[in-house]
């Protein structure tokens, strides 16, 4: 059994239902701005920790307090989540601010998210 196997066993076992949403570029408005485009949702499941106020406090600023660590199953996933997604998890919208690769041979068997509150959504 394979990397990529054993995280989505794992995952599928101790994780939940998530919902990553990105935006698609807007449009020009005619006007010299930009309408912005419709997110776009797409299904996953994840295994959810907070990190460790210590570690937000070694952190320097790149992490606070409540961020959340998500590690999603690449199985299943349309997309590769990136910088700039939502992901909606437990009830609340969240803003992905970190992205890690986990896998062997340049295929990903899950992803690690730092993911933020996102008070504008």
């Amino acid at each position: 059994m394979g990397l990529r196997e054993i995280a989505t066993r794992l995952i599928g076992t101790h994780g939940r239902a998530v919902t990553v949403q990105r935006e698609p570029p807007g449009t020009p408005d005619g006007y010299g701005g930009v309408n912005p485009g419709t997110w776009t949702d797409y299904p996953a499941t994840a295994a959810t920790t907070l990190f460790d106020e210590e570690l937000a406090a070694i952190a320097g600023g790149l992490m606070e307090a409540g961020d959340l660590r998500l590690c999603v199953a690449a199985e299943g996933l349309a997309i590769t989540p990136e910088v700039g997604d939502r992901v909606v998890a437990e009830g609340e919208t969240y803003r992905v601010i970190r992205v890690t690769t986990h896998g062997t041979d340049g295929s990903a068997a899950y992803y690690e998210l730092q993911v933020r509150r996102d008070p504008v959504a």
